[in-house]
């Protein structure tokens, strides 16, 4: 009996000790992914910050141009 409960504990035991190292492995990849997604993030939100200050400065020359055409109103309208 005593056997068997120490054949069972140090089962237990192994299958503990992986479970463990397949926790930490796991938690590992989630992290890195993590970083990763935040990096792909930050660039999104830099590109999109950078198309939209190109977006404001082309439709200022747009304004511009259109104010220069015959017929434009003298006035600014918006």
């Amino acid at each position: 009996m005593l056997e068997q409960a120490q054949q069972a504990e140090a089962a237990l035991r192994e299958q503990l000790a992986r479970e463990s190292t397949e926790r930490q492995s796991l938690e590992s990849r989630f992290s890195a992914r993590e970083t990763e997604l935040q990096g792909n993030l930050q660039s999104r939100d830099t590109e999109l910050q950078r198309l939209r200050v190109a977006a404001a400065a082309a439709r200022e020359r747009i304004d511009a141009v259109l104010a220069r055409l015959p017929g434009a109103p003298s006035g600014e309208q918006h």
